[in-house]
């Protein structure tokens, strides 16, 4: 079982989200994290939302992205009949919104899903900085190439999976993401949705999703401290989810 916790989230590793972003950034090029910690760009001050804030609306005008510095926010796109899909789970140290680089609108909302900090840059400075360092250009395109692999993984896997395999994988992904920024503890891993937002994200109803969280929690796959969690057995994991670890990034020979 996870370590008992009063507070989840306080109780992980404490890292600012310029330095995350560094980390990511520094797996896709040839340059250390501490050479992307200051980034070639002007960004707003920080400015803190509470959880269910929209930080842009599909649709709305939108010229600026969003470093994530502290907390999780999700994108999602709207369905019909009220419903909703999360496309995407943005943890500390993400670019909320660099899937909207080449339009001056946003494709999707974006939302707090905890209380989080975000500082804002503005689309044609981001562009600018490409333009003028190569290898920040190219760490950016790297981690942006990833994220749409991983959403593509995660789309399949959505698609054709039934319940405790689309939260199999959708857990296996969340854990491979929080060990690129060391947001682990023994193990453990926050993943604060709420079941309507994991149903959301996996494409199900609120019902089947806690039917599939007990199928993995009975059969010992993982364990579940509030929320914190824990891969208890991973070959089981790994086999049902028929999951794939994006992050372990291998570049091909020159």
């Amino acid at each position: 079982m996870p370590p008992a916790s009063s507070n989840g989230a306080d109780d992980l590793i404490e890292e600012t989200g310029l330095a995350s972003l560094a980390k990511r950034l520094a797996r896709h090029g040839d340059s250390s994290p501490a050479e992307f910690l200051d980034p070639p760009w002007e960004a707003a001050p920080s400015a803190r939302r509470e959880r269910g804030d929209i930080i842009y609306r599909e649709g709305a005008d939108e010229e600026h992205f969003y470093v994530l510095e502290e907390g999780w926010a999700i994108g999602w796109v709207a369905l019909r009949h009220s419903r909703r899909f999360i496309h995407r789970i943005y943890q500390r140290g993400d670019l909320v919104g660099l899937e909207d680089i080449n339009w001056s609108y946003a494709t999707t909302t974006a939302e707090a899903l905890t209380d989080i900090r975000t500082s804002r840059i503005h689309k044609a400075e981001l562009n600018e900085a490409i333009r003028k360092h190569a290898h920040f250009g190219t760490a950016l395109l790297g981690m942006a190439m990833l994220d749409q692999v991983v959403a593509m993984d995660r789309a399949r896997s959505n698609s054709r999976s039934y319940g405790a395999r689309r939260l199999a994988h959708l857990l296996l992904q969340i854990e491979a993401r929080s060990a690129v920024t060391d947001d682990l503890e023994n193990g453990c891993f926050l993943f604060p949705l709420a079941q309507y937002e994991i149903a959301d994200a996996l494409g199900l109803t609120p019902i089947h999703t806690n039917r599939s969280m007990q199928q993995l929690l009975q059969g010992g796959l993982i364990s579940r401290d509030k929320k914190l969690y824990k891969i208890e057995d991973r070959k089981a994991m790994n086999d049902l989810a028929e999951f794939t670890n994006r992050y372990i990034v291998t570049r091909p020979n020159r």
